[in-house]
């Protein structure tokens, strides 16, 4: 439950400045019809 609050440690102590996020709505697998973030239609 702490994922991004881990990253952000390391990043800190490693002194990197920017951290990269990437998502994909593919989770909800392939639909007939376009699907929010929330999985709504």
């Amino acid at each position: 439950m702490d994922g991004a609050k881990n990253v952000c440690q390391v990043a800190e102590q490693l002194n990197i400045k920017q951290i990269i996020f990437t998502s994909s709505v593919a989770i909800y697998g392939f639909v007939e019809q376009e699907t929010a973030e929330d999985g709504k239609f």
